[in-house]
């Protein structure tokens, strides 16, 4: 697979700064967002329709809902949340610039859903929030790239529970 961080250059080109460029990223899901579309997936149309719509009350930033699938994009000094496009499913706009100053660190670990590999993936910032993220089997390189990144610039708070 080619480097994800292809697909957020295009809508990161307005925010990034000069001598900025996008070094790790990856597609996330809420936690347990992964397991809940398997279950939807189950009960068909209806189920998927259910499933898309379900966001985890914990999957916000600053006081934010986020939607149910994000991408995220490091640079050398920022953690960049993407939104994405329904219909192509690619990144498409960023919803906000973190400045990596304001992550205390970022914590990992592989595991299963629905008899499938993923990427627990958590990111803690310094008020004791955390963005508690899935990356899904076929992006865990990237989403392993987007943790050492992260981890290069703050500090690597150890595995995931």
């Amino acid at each position: 697979m080619r480097e994800y961080t292809r697909y957020l250059r295009k809508p990161a080109a307005d925010v990034i700064g000069p001598g900025e460029e996008i070094i790790a990223g990856s597609p996330c899901l809420p936690r347990g967002a992964i397991k809940t579309r398997a279950a939807g997936a189950v009960f068909g149309v209806a189920g998927n329709a259910i499933a898309a719509h379900g966001t985890r009350i914990d999957h916000e930033l600053a006081g934010d809902t986020l939607p149910s699938i994000i991408a995220l994009g490091v640079t050398q000094t920022r953690l960049l949340v993407f939104g994405m496009n329904g219909f192509t499913g690619r990144p498409n706009k960023v919803l906000y610039a973190i400045p990596l100053a304001g992550i205390s660190g970022v914590r990992s670990s592989q595991g299963r859903s629905v008899g499938m590999k993923m990427l627990k993936l958590d990111i803690v910032f310094h008020d004791g929030t955390s963005l508690d993220l899935d990356v899904p089997r076929e992006h865990m390189k990237s989403g392993q790239k987007v943790t050492e990144s992260v981890a290069g610039a703050t500090s690597f708070l150890g595995e995931i529970d």
